[in-house]
């Protein structure tokens, strides 16, 4: 199974303030953009990464992050492509 190039996200806010209801938004994102997000808790370390996307959930900022979980256990190559692909914090 080949990496998805995109995710359907729901994206919530998680900012705290006066009690409200705020919409939850369904966009699809970009695979690499998802993980870039990650990287931050998970560096480029790809068993922590497969680890979330199998989990479907992550929380960047006050924005929460849920997808539909998938195992992506494929060719290590593949997943060391996708981290190699995105530059790296400074």
């Amino acid at each position: 199974m080949a990496l998805p190039e995109t995710i359907r996200v729901k994206l919530s806010t998680e900012a705290v303030g006066a009690i409200s209801i705020t919409p939850v938004v369904v966009e699809d994102i970009p695979l690499r953009d998802l993980v870039g997000r990650m990287l931050g808790l998970t560096g480029k370390d790809a068993a922590r990464v497969r680890e979330l996307l199998l989990r479907g959930t992550l929380v960047s900022g006050a924005s929460r992050f849920r997808w539909k979980g998938f195992d992506a256990a494929v060719t290590g190559i593949e997943m060391a492509n996708l981290l190699r692909a995105i530059p790296s914090a400074r």
